[in-house]
């Protein structure tokens, strides 16, 4: 984001209050937003109330700040009353420039979901039946293999299923952005040349 840009966003974090009715910042919305994604997944959400007036069915959505995502007005805005409205955290996330905390949040997620938190060395078969389990895009299993070898020569604390686990959400999301429905070992290569 360029200057001008963070300071219309500052801007509009101010007419923007949280569930206790406090004005958000940028570092309480990026906590809420992380939080939210490492307890409930993809769909994870953030609430705000705000200023303004409900319109009729097209205007029944609002922006936090420019260029953030479009959120889903629940009540209010009328008779001068505050709206409240929900926003999707992965999306705002994305929006404030935070992608790895984004992906930290949902690796984070899925170990606790699969209450993976502490295997280090994880068999092969295992980190390619969690792939399976937790992407939405087909990840081939050479792909795994090959993230699952490079960290067999890691030190003991990178070989963590988390650390795999992340790995995965990293590609997942390359997957997403680039509107793969496979991710292979060609995309793998040619990635990581660009990277």
């Amino acid at each position: 984001m360029s200057t001008f840009e963070k300071t219309l966003v500052t801007q509009h974090f101010a007419r923007a209050l949280d569930p206790c009715k406090r004005p958000y910042t940028k570092s309480t919305l990026i906590d809420q937003c992380v939080c939210g994604i490492a307890s409930r997944g993809r769909d994870a959400t953030i609430d705000a109330y705000m200023k303004g007036v409900r319109g009729e069915k097209v205007r029944n959505r609002r922006r936090m700040f420019p260029a953030g995502p479009l959120g889903e007005i629940l009540w209010g805005g009328t008779n001068g009353e505050l709206m409240y409205v929900r926003f999707p955290a992965a999306e705002t996330l994305e929006a404030l420039g935070e992608r790895p905390n984004k992906l930290q949040a949902l690796a984070q997620y899925f170990c606790d979901k699969l209450n993976q938190n502490h295997e280090i060395n994880p068999q092969l078969s295992h980190i390619m039946q969690i792939a399976m389990e937790i992407t939405t895009v087909k990840i081939h299993d050479s792909v795994i293999e090959v993230l699952w070898k490079e960290r067999q020569r890691q030190p003991e604390f990178m070989r963590s299923v988390f650390v795999l686990i992340l790995e995965i959400v990293k590609i997942e999301d390359i997957a997403m952005r680039s509107r793969w429905k496979e991710f292979d070992i060609k995309k793998l290569r040619a990635t990581r040349i660009n990277d």
